[in-house]
């Protein structure tokens, strides 16, 4: 008869919390990351122009204010908007208008302005 060895599941790690000296500790680099991104698609979205939730969308995922987002606001040009949050904003964009977006797409949504195109790309008028 074969020996079965029992197989523990690797503890999950969460980037967010790390231990020193055995305490968990929030790590505060990570805090906007386990914080809830609000979505727009709430009642309130409703009455906005789709340039509106566009805009929304950038403030909300990249924590900035709604005056920050204009179409020359850049991928990597503001220390909120890195490679996760493009990720996160890739995800609230498609979840929103309702789009399952193209690799390439999402490598070359560099900018608001970019996100505009390929919006209207997948025939989501502004």
């Amino acid at each position: 008869m074969r020996n079965r060895t029992e197989h523990k599941a690797a503890p999950a790690y969460d980037d967010a919390v790390h231990t020193r000296g055995g305490a968990a500790q929030a790590d505060p680099a990570f805090a906007w990351r386990t914080a809830a991104v609000p979505c727009v698609s709430l009642p309130e979205a409703d009455n906005m122009s789709i340039i509106d939730k566009l805009h929304r969308v950038f403030a909300d995922v990249l924590c900035i204010q709604e005056e920050r987002v204009t179409d020359d606001l850049t991928y990597n040009t503001i220390p909120e908007w890195d490679s996760v949050a493009h990720m996160a904003l890739v995800a609230e964009i498609e979840n929103l208008f309702e789009i399952m977006m193209d690799t390439d797409d999402i490598v070359d949504m560099s900018s608001v302005a970019k996100a505009k195109e390929i919006l209207a790309k997948y025939r989501v008028v502004m």
